[in-house]
């Protein structure tokens, strides 16, 4: 993975050039816990339709420095990221926190986000207690328990793999699901213009179809996509799914 210096700090991420020098950029932001590892499926099923930028949140992956504490903070980073690349303007992509991210990242600067891509996230994030009980007590027991959450169901049990949850310490998982439990941008969703595009799986548990349709419902210009048979990790459980998402939307942002 090449890696971009964002300040002091050191920023792995994954890459994959578009099939023109002029083809637009994409930002895929990860989930809470995670690493830009939940995305690579959809980067070989996406390859060439744009330039691929999938980078590891600080602290988290491959990535240097501590994990940040807000989603603001990350969306702050996010821009900071593509200013390291030279990149004025990208199509941002983010499943659950990190759509979350990118839809905070719209509402800072939104002459420098083109589309949206919000795979099972929401305007607001709840965070079950049993989540930050799980990290405080039992961390080392989070991946299955979260997988299992994560599924919904055995029809959307994600295909085997390198594990992506979690990719960041005690500290950085607890961070990420705190960010996550303080995000609530549902009252200025009419402020975002930009093309969008929400997917959610039918059996998701963590962020459930209804909070997808709210979602859609307070952005101008979404479409949403219900996917039979998928829990949350689309990214993993539907990667040419996503990508024919991401090529539409790419379309319809032109």
């Amino acid at each position: 993975m090449p890696v971009a210096q964002v300040g002091n700090t050191p920023i792995r991420y994954r890459h994959s050039p578009g099939e023109s020098p002029t083809a637009p950029s994409v930002l895929l932001l990860h989930m809470a816990g995670a690493s830009s590892l939940v995305w690579s499926p959809v980067l070989g099923s996406l390859a060439g339709a744009a330039e691929l930028l999938a980078p590891d949140l600080p602290g988290h992956g491959q990535s240097g420095g501590e994990p940040l504490a807000s989603v603001d903070e990350m969306a702050a980073f996010a821009f900071d990221f593509l200013d390291a690349l030279a990149i004025p303007a990208a199509h941002l992509a983010g499943h659950s926190m990190g759509g979350a991210i990118a839809l905070s990242a719209a509402l800072a600067s939104p002459a420098r986000v083109r589309s949206l891509l919000l795979v099972g996230t929401s305007a607001r994030l709840g965070v079950a207690p049993a989540i930050f009980d799980m990290i405080d007590n039992s961390f080392e027991q989070l991946g299955a328990f979260f997988v299992q959450q994560a599924a919904g169901g055995a029809s959307s049990a994600p295909p085997p793999g390198a594990p992506i949850f979690p990719q960041t310490s005690q500290v950085g998982a607890r961070r990420d699901f705190e960010a996550c439990a303080a995000f609530d941008v549902s009252a200025r969703l009419a402020e975002i213009t930009c093309p969008a595009s929400v997917l959610v799986g039918r059996d998701d548990l963590l962020t459930p179809v209804r909070w997808s349709e709210r979602l859609t419902q307070g952005l101008p210009r979404a479409r949403l996509q219900v996917v039979e048979g998928a829990g949350h990790l689309l990214p993993r459980e539907r990667p040419r799914l996503v990508a024919a998402a991401a090529r539409e939307l790419l379309q319809i942002a032109r």
